[in-house]
């Protein structure tokens, strides 16, 4: 007789268990493969509505949103070079002032803009931001401008709703990230602190950076920057970060007891992912980075679609789509910005308004020439009165 252990016994009773697992499962399994799929079983018409929602972009889902965007369609244009959409338009004034994405014209080419009732309209290109790369476009024709006074932000997470002329949004999503400086100015090195050093001392410099082309080298301690005087990693970064590529800067370093002065013109910080990799095969934006702020979402949208606004779950306009950026990613100017991209001078001349940055340093650069010019002007008229008081001396004696 064989004796059975404690361990074989378990071990048969799992197996037997096992065994009858199988079974069952198996005759579950004849049963259930009888039957149609779970929403086959739910009467007609309840199933293909309950099917159709379930697509994001499906026509009865963009339906659903078409309350929402009737009044900012009606602010919205397309705009068409050689009868094709090339992007979208939004109206800034009722006078007929229409603001597009830039890069996507052809300025060689004429424009027409199509409103929401299939008017057709010549646009003249008045006036161009590089930063936001939008173009003022003027037709001659009483538009409806966007709504700004009530409108915020949005929250992360918020609903969008991508508007052009049809009676139902292009694309619906969510907010990704909240409004944000896109570029901050990139000096290119790698720093680190010691006590008793007054500064941050180089530990690399980026080949082609702005430091290495403004002169920096490694072991050099930066000491201050514009004037400001450094005493950490942090308040550096955010020193360099307040500017945006292009900028100049003036940095003083210690180098081997010498004191130096620098000026670095600021760069863009480099993208670490390819641009293959980045976009994935969807179209993307010609220009698409360099904004001085933006919305993020997840809204597709096609580069000859941006221009348009985008609303919230009030059919309130809270940004203009502005760039296609990668696969998952768009941009969108904020509508706290849409206001102040405008100018109207007192001779009633509607242009993009110039950052104060700009216009301080244009504004300082005619100060300076002025205060020139008077300067020579009193030098001059110096000048003519010492010669007027020469010529009668001469005169005087010429008469003696």
């Amino acid at each position: 007789m064989i004796a059975v252990t404690p361990n074989r016994r378990r071990s048969f009773t799992v197996t037997c268990f096992a065994i009858i697992a199988l079974v069952a499962s198996c005759v579950i399994a004849e049963e259930v493969s009888t039957l149609p799929p779970l929403w086959q079983r739910t009467p007609q018409p309840m199933d293909i509505k309950l099917r159709e929602s379930f697509f994001k972009h499906h026509a009865l889902t963009l339906k659903n949103y078409a309350p929402l965007i009737s009044t900012a369609r009606k602010s919205t244009l397309r705009v068409k070079q050689d009868e094709k959409q090339v992007a979208l338009a939004t109206a800034f004034t009722d006078s007929g002032f229409v603001a597009t994405k830039f890069s996507e014209l052809d300025e060689t080419k004429p424009i027409q803009c199509e409103t929401w009732d299939g008017k057709s309209f010549t646009a003249k290109l008045t006036d161009v931001s590089k930063d936001w790369d939008l173009a003022l476009l003027k037709l001659e024709t009483e538009l409806t401008p966007i709504a700004v006074t009530d409108a915020v932000n949005p929250q992360l997470g918020t609903f969008l709703a991508s508007v052009d002329t049809a009676d139902k949004p292009f694309s619906i999503g969510t907010v990704s990230v909240l409004p944000r400086a896109l570029l901050r100015g990139f000096l290119g090195i790698q720093m680190t602190e010691k006590d008793g050093v007054a500064g941050v001392i180089v530990e690399f410099v980026m080949r082609n950076s702005a430091a290495q082309e403004a002169g920096v080298k490694r072991s050099d301690v930066v000491t201050s920057v514009n004037g400001v005087s450094i005493t950490g990693l942090d308040q550096l970064r955010n020193l360099i970060g307040s500017h945006r590529p292009g900028d100049a800067i003036k940095i003083n370093v210690t180098r081997d007891e010498n004191e130096l002065e620098m000026e670095a013109v600021l760069q863009e910080r480099p993208n670490p992912l390819p641009e293959a990799n980045r976009a994935m095969g969807i179209p993307t934006s010609k220009k698409r980075t360099g904004f001085p702020r933006v919305l993020q979402h997840d809204l597709f949208v096609y580069p000859h679609q941006c221009g348009g606004p985008i609303v919230d779950l009030d059919g309130r306009v809270v940004g203009i789509n502005i760039a296609r950026y990668d696969r998952v990613t768009s941009y969108a100017i904020p509508i706290d910005e849409i206001p102040k991209l405008l100018d109207e001078d007192q001779n009633g001349h509607v242009r993009f308004a110039r950052p104060l940055r700009l216009v301080k340093a244009d504004l300082s650069a005619a100060e300076a020439a002025v205060k020139k010019s008077r300067e020579e002007l009193e030098a001059n008229l110096k000048r003519l009165q010492e010669l007027q008081s020469e010529n009668e001396r001469a005169q005087s004696r010429e008469a003696d």
